[in-house]
């Protein structure tokens, strides 16, 4: 940035200060970059560029050609000097401190300095940045390196070809590779580096250099050390932006996330300030890279194992100058389907529909609604159909879901005796009974607010919404589900002890619900509001199914699965015992239903939704505890 301004006289008769808590007198880090020979970078930079290179290895294939381009290595203190030498030129101060604060008052833009405040024109900020909340489907994952500078008495014999990708090293749970600079046929820099959530240390790395570089070189000497770590991550940094106050680096969000590189990034954006803003096509294309980084982070965070394959295929299959044409972000669409063509295909789907499962799941609930409704009132095979859906979801999530208490209990570390959480369990279902045996039209009003509490909460925290608008929420999707069947619920409620009759919801009910989503921009939310439309004109018991299965239990089962990392069968087996006792008793209760209406003056349905009460009620109580602890990490 400051050789750019500097360039343009933009620096002029203005006062300059650095604040660094580094000398910068030492060559701590190296700065890469592809580029073709003729463009400005290489040109502005050409005294800066200590060594370039015309073609690749990777994994120990063959040889490729990266023409029209050249890859290209600048030394981080060359970069320093040449930083302190244009403020030789102007009136510039270097101070070897630490930014505390950046702010913004009504005298302008300042930097917290120690005790001293000070005020500027324009602040540049590239300071390491904190990330916001990592939350599915964003991925934060480290690219950790260590590599050392070598001498060797060997004749390498390609000292116009870099290593790019070597995978024949131990993985150790990552993604982990050699990466090799060769300045001439006795120097070299050999480096390991690990894309991985766990930072590669010295202990691990060391190792595997010295017996990488044997092999490959014979006897050598370190003469000396490089290490570092780079973020790699699509989620957004936490900062705030301020008039006056530009971002660069990593702060300014210029790290490509699925490969490190930034220093091209950097440089264009420099040279752009303040004389180029970016067109609507240019974000447009942004975004579509921005989601191609987050599903290879994503398989890279669940899969690690699976990035050898990925980077070998991709060099192997794709031509070299279109791999790079591509990282640089300025292929069409055409090109990037023909590269992921050679790319394991099943492996993308896969990550594709489990990253965007939040707007596969409510077009599939809306499809499925349609087909219910397509005829008008439910026949006999639709009605068939919705019902075996709705049975089978039960079996893999409704129930399952609510089955996990004990698994959260023990996670959370509130309660790891399973006989003592049993107990607990029991007593708070006993005392959901004494109330309905005390008082069934207090009981129930119990029963419905801590059902609007629940559901309220769980689609509170999936669509970031805050406590009041939560519950707002919880109590108006209960509230349409039976305002729109206000018969069947009147008659069900009756049979609780509720005299009165549900009123009688309009369809348009969830318009300003509707408009929230929309001005909101959360496609899920809008389409959720667009299927549970639809519910009104099912039957009751088949419309609350729809919801309490594919809206509840499956963002509950979500939020579990990512907050304890288990796998989908894990969870369900360690649902599966109590899972059994729910269906023992709906069985019982469907065999033996003609003999409790016998026996008992209230009816099988009344005592069918005093038992629900019961056994939600404390998981309830456990799902609460658990969004308080874990909604940070949703």
């Amino acid at each position: 940035m400051l050789k750019s301004l500097f360039k343009r006289g933009l620096l002029y008769n203005k006062r300059v200060l650095f604040v660094e808590k580094d000398s910068k007198n030492v060559n701590d880090r190296t700065f890469c970059f592809w580029a073709q020979p003729d463009e400005d970078i290489v040109t502005d930079l050409n005294g800066l560029i200590t060594r370039s290179w015309g073609s690749v290895t990777h994994h120990a294939e063959g040889i490729a050609s990266m023409l029209p381009y050249r890859y290209y290595y600048i030394k981080g203190i060359d970069l320093y000097n040449e930083a302190k030498s244009i403020c030789e030129h102007v009136d510039a101060t270097w101070k070897l401190d630490a930014v505390d604060a950046i702010g913004r008052d009504e005298k302008g833009s300042f930097v917290i300095v120690g005790e001293a405040c000070i005020y500027s024109a324009q602040i540049f900020d590239s300071r390491p940045p904190k990330y916001l909340p990592i939350k599915f489907p964003k991925v934060h994952l480290n690219q950790s390196f260590i590599g050392w500078f070598i001498s060797h008495d060997g004749q390498y014999g390609k000292e116009d070809t870099l290593t790019l990708m070597d995978f024949s090293v131990p993985q150790l749970g990552n993604t982990q590779f050699m990466y090799i600079l060769p300045f001439d046929q006795h120097t070299a820099l050999v480096e390991l580096t690990r894309f991985g959530d766990n930072q590669l240390t010295e202990e691990e790395a060391y190792p595997i250099l010295e017996t990488y570089i044997q092999s490959r070189f014979g006897d050598f000497s370190i003469l000396s050390t490089e290490e570092g770590s780079i973020p790699m991550t699509n989620a957004k940094p936490d900062v705030k932006e301020m008039e006056d106050v530009t971002l660069l680096g990593a702060r300014g969000g210029m790290i490509k996330p699925s490969t490190g590189y930034a220093f091209k990034r950097m440089y264009t954006f420099a040279e752009q300030w303040k004389s180029k803003s970016l067109s609507k096509s240019d974000r447009l294309g942004k975004e579509r890279f921005e989601w191609y980084d987050g599903l290879l982070l994503y398989i890279l965070s669940i899969w690690p194992h699976k990035g050898s394959q990925i980077f070998t295929q991709l060099f192997a299959r794709v031509p070299l100058a279109r791999v790079i044409l591509f990282l640089e972000e300025k292929t069409h669409w055409k090109q990037e389907v023909s590269i992921f063509s050679k790319l394991p295909v099943w492996l993308f789907i896969k990550t594709l529909v489990i990253t965007q499962f939040h707007l596969f799941r409510p077009l599939l609930i809306l499809f499925f609604i349609v087909v219910l409704n397509v005829n008008g009132p439910l026949d006999g095979l639709q009605e068939s159909i919705g019902w075996i859906v709705l049975l089978l979801g039960m079996i893999f999530v409704g129930f399952p879901h609510g089955a996990l208490d004990h698994v959260i209990e023990q996670k959370a570390k509130w309660n790891t005796q399973l006989l003592k959480f049993i107990s607990m369990y029991l007593m708070l279902m006993a005392m959901m009974g004494m109330l309905w045996w005390w008082s069934s039209p207090l009981a129930l009003l119990v029963f419905l607010l801590f059902s609007i509490w629940h559901f309220g909460q769980a689609d509170g925290v999936y669509w970031e919404m805050s406590p009041i608008v939560s519950l707002i929420w919880g109590s108006s999707v209960l509230l349409f589900i039976l305002g729109t069947h206000s018969q069947e619920s009147s008659d069900i409620l009756r049979t609780l002890g509720y005299l009165g009759a549900v009123p009688n919801i309009p369809i348009w009910y969830g318009l300003p619900w509707l408009g929230l989503a929309i001005w909101r921009r959360n496609l899920n939310w809008v389409l959720t509001i667009l299927w549970l439309a639809l519910t009104s004109n099912l039957p009751l018991v088949m419309a609350f199914g729809i919801y309490f299965i594919g809206q509840h239990s499956i963002v509950g089962w979500l939020h579990l699965k990512r907050s304890f990392k288990l796998s989908h069968v894990h969870m369900w087996t360690k649902a599966l015992p109590f899972q059994l006792g729910a269906w023992i008793f709906l069985a019982a209760f469907y065999l033996f239903n003609d003999q409790i209406a016998a026996l008992s003056s209230v009816s099988p349905w009344a005592i069918f939704f005093i038992f629900i009460s019961c056994v939600s009620w404390p998981h309830i109580m456990v799902m609460h505890r658990f969004y308080l602890k874990y909604t940070g990490n949703l």
